[in-house]
């Protein structure tokens, strides 16, 4: 009886050390797939290396690496890994004769376990676009080949304008996107609003001066809501536009009658601020020196420390227009520089740049 009782632990306790031998040899990787993202077939190769631990008790030894296909090859640690110690398996994809979405599998074999550790490469293949070349910009989840739409400075009556932005869906999911409103004197249009992995869209946006009714910056934002199935983002698409009225069709006859702007004041306004965060209130005078109406079509002014209140928007000839100005003295600065710009149907000075000073004044 004991004789088999002893036997029956033997067997046991050879079965146990067994599985724990199994258990503690293991062959840890620090990830086992990998995203090339998208990118075009001139790129060439594409390698990635996938490093592993080996985390167990006894040496590791790679017997053989094999690959779904001939587009991928393999290199990896020859010698055995010992136990604390790192090795590595390098893949590389030859994407000549792919296009589209790919994803290949590399089972690696050890002489642990009979049993492959599978690791796993994907991306997605974009024939005749150079992505990395084109495809510079970020616009939440979306690669863009701009960075703001410009159309610069744009004379009225000139010939109509159109400006492309494309973006493309870089991520593993498909994107929606939707635009928000666009301004009045923009036309735009969107190819597409979904975007699946490796697509792209085409924002198209048109802009006739023939019929431009504003002048001046025309700068705006435009607002893009990008969703994806794990998260929704908000961005802002700048638009850069300035529209200027040179007069060019005129003739001498109509320059003679024309209006014409004067300031007469100083080349630049000089106001003085008692205390930090006080409001005071100023009048500038423009004159129209002109034989017609002077029409002020636009003020512009970038400026925490000044506000426009009100101003002349029709001038007589040989008459003053006011503009009035309220304007404060922000913090401790000695001295704030600004800058008014009027524009105007004054063929001669259609932009009137007006430098403003802000001095901190000093009472006892």
């Amino acid at each position: 009886m004991n004789k088999v009782y002893l036997f029956i632990v033997l067997i046991l306790t050879a079965f146990l050390n067994s599985g724990n031998a199994q258990e503690v040899s293991e062959m840890k990787f620090s990830d086992t797939s990998h995203y090339f993202g998208v990118f075009s077939r001139n790129q060439g190769v594409k390698t990635h290396t996938f490093k592993f631990e080996n985390v167990g008790t006894e040496p590791i030894l790679i017997t053989r690496v094999k690959a779904t296909c001939g587009c991928t090859a393999t290199e990896w640690t020859r010698s055995p890994v010992l136990p604390g110690k790192t090795g590595e398996v390098k893949v590389q994809f030859n994407p000549k004769k792919f296009s589209g979405y790919f994803s290949k599998k590399v089972s690696v074999y050890t002489n642990q376990s009979a049993k492959a550790v599978d690791l796993y490469i994907s991306g997605r293949i974009q024939v005749n676009n150079k992505i990395s070349d084109e495809f510079d910009y970020f616009i939440g989840d979306l690669k863009a080949d701009k960075e703001y739409v410009d159309f610069g400075v744009v004379e009225v009556g000139s010939k109509p304008l159109t400006k492309e932005i494309r973006l493309i869906n870089i991520m593993r999911d498909t994107v929606w996107l939707k635009m928000g409103n666009s301004p009045k004197q923009l036309a735009v249009e969107q190819s597409r609003t979904e975007i699946a992995p490796g697509g792209n869209c085409k924002l198209t946006f048109h802009f006739d001066p023939t019929t431009a009714n504003e002048w001046g910056s025309l700068d705006t934002l435009i607002k893009l809501t990008i969703r994806r199935s794990v998260k929704t983002e908000v961005r802002k698409l700048p638009i850069k536009l300035t529209v200027i009225d040179r007069f060019s069709g005129m003739d001498k006859k109509q320059l003679s009658s024309a209006p014409a702007i004067s300031f007469p004041m100083a080349d630049k306004v000089l106001l003085e601020a008692e205390r930090p965060g006080q409001w005071k209130s100023v009048k500038l005078e423009l004159t129209n020196t002109g034989a017609s109406e002077l029409l002020i079509r636009k003020l512009e002014l970038e400026s925490e420390n000044i506000q426009i209140k009100k101003y002349d928007e029709v001038v007589a000839p040989g008459k003053s227009g006011k503009i009035v100005l309220a304007y404060r003295q922000p913090g401790e600065e000695e001295l704030v520089d600004e800058q008014l710009i009027v524009w105007s149907n004054s063929p001669e000075n259609y932009r009137l740049n007006i430098p403003i000073r802000i001095k901190r004044e000093y009472k006892n």
